[in-house]
């Protein structure tokens, strides 16, 4: 597909088309680029009668989590759902946070951190249970540190080869391919019991 945008109207027919193709070479269809994750959000906004369904399999089980445009785009339309900035009848702004929750880390960790404030207890209970399952924080780290500070949370950091020695051996494998020492956040925050 080109980079052109695609009309949200076109979406469903020209995916299944290319994602038929695909099945029969015997590969699974390709995952979502930006632009038909613009069409798909324009398309959540106002779904097609019958296709709701599909729509939220598309949304979330055919867009790369992590870092690439087309995670760029579902992660900011998220954000706007859960601060009522955008609607959808089949996205609440709760939902929309468990969404960004399980793309893993990247784009959607700025906006799981500000949704922390929300006025709405829902959503802030939602966003802090999406960060403690969140593993790739990047350059969020000091912001999460940060917020674990003002609200006097504790913050345990495990860092380098400490990694092995507590158990943690993919955390240690993963991060030694980055220039910094890989690490682990904990937070822990309220009481037990």
């Amino acid at each position: 597909m080109s980079d052109a945008a695609i009309p949200p109207a076109d979406l469903l027919s020209a995916y299944r088309a290319a994602a038929a193709e695909r099945e029969a070479q015997g590969v699974p269809p390709l995952p979502l680029t930006a632009r038909q994750v613009e069409a798909l959000t324009a398309l959540l906004a106002e779904p097609p009668a019958g296709e709701e369904a599909f729509l939220l399999h598309l949304l979330s089980e055919r867009i790369p989590p992590g870092v690439d445009e087309a995670a760029y785009v579902k992660a900011s339309w998220l954000s706007a759902v859960a601060k009522a900035d955008a609607a959808s009848p089949l996205v609440s702004p709760v939902e929309a946070v468990r969404l960004l929750a399980t793309m893993l880390g990247g784009y959607n960790v700025g906006a799981l951190i500000e949704l922390l404030s929300s006025p709405e207890p829902a959503i802030a209970e939602a966003a802090a249970e999406g960060l403690s399952k969140t593993l790739l924080v990047y350059d969020a780290y000091n912001d999460v540190l940060e917020l674990a500070e003002r609200f006097h949370a504790k913050a345990t950091v495990i860092r380098g080869d400490d990694l092995l020695a507590q158990n943690f051996p993919m955390i240690h494998a993963v991060g030694r391919a980055s220039t910094r020492a890989p690490r682990l956040l904990e937070l822990t925050w309220g009481s037990t019991g």
